[in-house]
């Protein structure tokens, strides 16, 4: 599982950094157009959204898997601090559980957000491109995320007795 949440990890920091790459040049164009041609470029803002979206999503799920995102560890570092490994991991064990419930049943959602979208055909107004990618976007952060959060679930359990590093 390990290297299966590894794997994803190496590909959505590439996406990001894709990502942030294309932002940069087609804001750089944007700018560019704007104040030296005075061409309009009016497309630059949804496909700008859409690599938001995705950026977003999937660094999210990056972000879980580094522990990087915020939340309040008052009990948790007190169990820690006192070198209480049971409780400690039957509290992160919850947390997991909890996310991974939430995050199937985003995963759920969006799925069927996105099949709808493929169903109906709907397009954005400028560019025209099919409003599903943006969901796609959303789907692989979510889908990433679920399988980061089982891997630390399968990691936790393997070392319950033990205080993680």
């Amino acid at each position: 599982m390990k290297k299966i949440s590894d794997r994803l990890l190496r590909a959505a920091e590439f996406i990001l950094g894709m990502a942030g790459v294309a932002m940069i040049l087609i804001e750089t164009y944007s700018v560019f157009c704007r104040n030296v041609t005075h061409w309009s470029t009016p497309w630059v803002d949804e496909v700008l959204r859409l690599i938001f979206v995705w950026i977003v999503f999937i660094g999210a799920a990056v972000a879980y898997k580094a522990d990087d995102l915020i939340s309040l560890t008052l009990v948790e570092d007190t169990l820690k601090s006192r070198g209480k490994a049971v409780p400690h991991n039957i509290l992160k064990l919850i947390q997991y559980v909890l996310a991974l419930t939430v995050g199937v049943m985003l995963t759920q959602q969006e799925l069927a957000t996105m099949l709808n979208q493929m169903q109906t055909g709907e397009s954005t107004a400028i560019t025209g491109y099919p409003v599903w990618i943006k969901s796609c976007g959303i789907l692989i952060g979510f889908v990433i995320l679920v399988v980061i959060i089982i891997a630390k679930i399968v990691r936790l359990l393997r070392n319950f007795d033990r205080l993680p590093q």
